[in-house]
């Protein structure tokens, strides 16, 4: 088999350099002991022949060597395809070869992804139990009186748990300390805390308590008496009864500190808010996930996903305050990553995710139409940056945008627009009959004035009207651009 090797590899050499002698050949290549790389470096520095590099058999020895792993007959289409520029073909290949890898691994991942998602856990209590136990750390017993709370409804249940859990924890050590340690001036260390949170001015517990410092509303020991999560403001929230024997003692170096500058958040923010499905879940909700799993960004996807899986990603602002409007809420949630300046590619971002997290956000991230089949990678990257700009603040913006492509966008844009109104409408508990936009902002829609087009009247313009009058949407018409209000 060497034999045959060896044979081969002389024969691409000999076609490679075929003014050089044979024998000079055989001479040089195994007096680098068979090394053709150490052998062609050899013939071109001991000889004035320099081989033609548009000569097609120069060109495929050369990529047969650099991707001795690949099939040759891919490697020959690859080259064709990029009329014999051989770095056009390296890179094509590196991509296919990177493309099998990650194909590879996949099919292995898949198994793991499907017990992951499998949702058979759902159609018992005790299933229930166990999966809400796995997904927050907590004792099935704990776990238990969250689910029976919430009537056996599991997304109710976790997302109870991370808006809230904390808080009566961290009640239930303050508790204990004035019980067994009598008054403490500066409160008990291992109280979980928040740097940089929505409200600067104090300490927040990892569920939102507020743990401030003696002021005009603080008892005698230096704390707030009002011990309710500032992050959720749930007034109404009914505590879970929980046992001091239940929380596990918390040393002063497992204390976990929030804060916005963490490398956690920093890239579980860029995960979420440059992945459209995931940042249906409000930003608190994360948040709060972090600071319970003390900065386990994982877990903290995790339990979102579950809520995007089963269907209840709304459940993720009950527990904000309710006194807020929605129309601030949901936008701050969507302004939330401007914090984060540098968003980068979906890709990088989930760079440190486990390969089976990184697979269900994946599965789940295709939008419901394919609305980037058959265009080129240029007007892809023009659509994904509109459609983040339509999500964050109501703005699309259609410059540069082929026709095609800007109708499905647009198209698109307008139904989650629409989707958005109505999720916001079903969040707040307003059964509004109104076809008008209430709950957010009008959808813009940016043609430019089609100067640059033929007879000065743009295509574009022209195209994102007829598919207006043909909507079910209403809007208004300005010079440049169209603002959609609300359904007929």
């Amino acid at each position: 088999m060497e034999d045959t090797d060896a044979s081969q590899k002389l024969y691409e050499l000999s076609q490679m350099f075929p003014d050089i002698p044979f024998e000079r050949v055989l001479s040089i290549f195994f007096g680098n002991g068979g090394d053709v790389e150490a052998s062609i470096i050899s013939l071109l520095s001991n000889s004035s022949y320099k081989p033609d590099e548009n000569d097609s058999d120069f060109q495929l020895a050369t990529l047969f060597e650099m991707f001795p792993n690949i099939d040759q007959d891919i490697i020959r289409s690859q080259l064709n395809d990029c009329e014999g520029d051989v770095t056009r073909a390296s890179e094509a290949i590196m991509a296919y070869e990177t493309a099998k890898e990650l194909e590879d691994k996949w099919k292995i991942e898949d198994e793991s992804v499907s017990s992951a998602t499998n949702v058979e856990w759902m159609s018992s209590f005790e299933g229930k139990i166990q999966k809400l136990a796995e997904t927050t750390g907590l004792k099935e017993p704990l776990a238990m009186k969250y689910l029976r709370k919430n009537e056996s409804d599991f997304c109710k249940a976790l997302v109870d748990i991370v808006f809230h859990h904390q808080a009566d924890v961290d009640r239930i050590r303050l508790e204990k300390f004035r019980k067994t340690k009598g008054k403490v001036p500066n409160g008990p260390k291992n109280l979980s805390r928040v740097q940089g949170g929505y409200n600067n001015n104090s300490t927040v517990s990892s569920s939102g308590t507020t743990i401030s410092h003696a002021s005009e509303d603080s008892n005698e020991d230096g704390f707030n008496t009002t011990i309710g999560s500032s992050l959720t403001n749930d007034t109404e929230y009914s505590k879970v009864t929980i046992d001091p024997h239940e929380i596990e003692s918390e040393d002063e170096e497992d204390c976990y500190v929030y804060s916005d500058k963490n490398p956690e958040s920093v890239e579980l923010a860029n995960m979420v808010f440059s992945t459209k499905i995931l940042a249906d879940i409000s930003w608190l909700f994360y948040k709060n996930a972090l600071i319970l799993f003390k900065g386990d960004k994982e877990m903290a996807l995790n339990a979102g996903l579950l809520l995007i899986e089963n269907d209840a990603a709304e459940l993720s602002f009950s527990g904000v305050d309710k006194t807020l409007d929605y129309t601030q809420l949901f936008a701050q949630t969507r302004a939330d990553h401007e914090t984060y300046s540098s968003v980068a590619s979906n890709s990088s971002n989930m760079k440190n995710f486990t390969p089976v997290m990184k697979r269900r956000v994946r599965a789940m991230e295709k939008p419901e139409d394919n609305i980037e089949e058959g265009f080129d990678n240029g007007q892809i990257a023009l659509q994904r940056n509109a459609l983040r700009s339509a999500v964050q603040n109501n703005h699309l913006d259609l410059h540069n945008f082929t026709v095609a492509n800007a109708k499905a966008t647009t198209d698109y844009a307008l139904k989650r627009w629409w989707k958005d109104e109505l999720r916001a409408r079903e969040v707040d508990g307003r059964l509004l009959k109104s076809t008008k936009a209430y709950m957010i902002p009008p959808l813009t829609i940016v043609t430019g004035r089609g100067i640059h087009s033929d007879g000065g009247k743009s295509k574009v313009r022209h195209s994102i009207k007829a598919l207006l009058e043909k909507s079910p949407y209403k809007y208004e018409e300005e010079t440049s651009r169209f603002i959609v209000v609300g359904k007929k």
